[in-house]
């Protein structure tokens, strides 16, 4: 393991800020605090590992010195069998030693990277950008694990279990915003547009009734166009706008002298 796993346990104020109420706050700050103390869970041992590791291999290599130098016909061989068996002995405590530090660590970095990863996740979902635009946050009661599991079912089987099925959802969901839009609904929404369209444009005759008018009265629509024109030197200005009703034109506008 390398000094870089881990994360910065600092907490921001302005992520937590966002948070709807003092509960979720508490929430929020105890998985930072979760994940700081696996960190200071996992250096203990790391070190240890570390410190065990070069012990055993100063151990070693004196106890290749040892053979490397040793002669049956020299002064005092008692005495180096005797250091042989010494460090034989201190290698071999010192290789259990290390097989359990080696475990403990990797069980401890292991709940270090998941307790990391979750409050980094918690982090970029309340860092700006990261929450989806017209969502809000609510604070919702805790869900009991008894009603996650299914009988005899192992936490880890049921984590699987519940990825497995936001995985289908995520694909079904994809799949239905790729599919096309159905043609009967685009077939109502153009009969109804075509139906507002003719209401909008139908004649009037109650003039020709009321009125005695020879003409039928056709519905308009008033549009206002702001006025461009062409003018004889830069001392003159225009200003004006033109109205259009129907098939008509009618303008309305000043040009004079700066």
């Amino acid at each position: 393991m390398n000094d870089h796993i881990g994360f910065q346990s600092s907490l921001h104020n302005d992520a937590a800020d966002l948070l709807p109420d003092e509960g979720a706050r508490h929430r929020f700050e105890a998985i930072v605090d979760r994940a700081a103390d696996a960190r200071s869970t996992w250096l203990p041992v790391e070190e240890q590992m570390r410190a065990t590791r070069a012990e055993l291999h100063r151990v070693e290599s004196h106890r290749q010195q040892l053979i490397l130098t040793r002669s049956a016909h020299r002064p005092g061989a008692d005495k180096e069998d005797k250091q042989g068996r010494d460090l034989d002995k201190q290698a071999s405590e010192l290789t259990e030693k290390l097989r359990r530090l080696i475990a403990r660590e990797a069980t401890a970095a292991a709940r270090m990277r998941n307790c990391g990863i979750l409050a980094s996740r918690c982090r970029a979902f309340l860092a700006p950008g990261g929450l989806p635009s017209p969502a809000r946050l609510a604070s919702v009661s805790p869900i009991a694990l008894s009603e996650i599991l299914e009988r005899g079912e192992r936490t880890i089987d049921a984590l699987e279990r519940l990825r497995l099925r936001i995985r289908e959802l995520e694909a079904h969901a994809h799949q239905i915003r790729s599919a096309p839009f159905p043609s009967e609904a685009k077939k109502r929404d153009a009969a109804a547009l075509i139906a507002r369209l003719a209401e909008r444009g139908a004649p009037s005759i109650s003039a020709m009734i009321d009125d005695n008018a020879s003409e039928i009265a056709w519905p308009y629509t008033l549009q206002k166009h702001n006025l461009i024109a062409v003018v004889p030197d830069a001392n003159t200005r225009g200003c004006g706008h033109c109205i259009w009703a129907g098939s008509r034109c009618d303008w309305a506008a000043l040009l004079g002298p700066s």
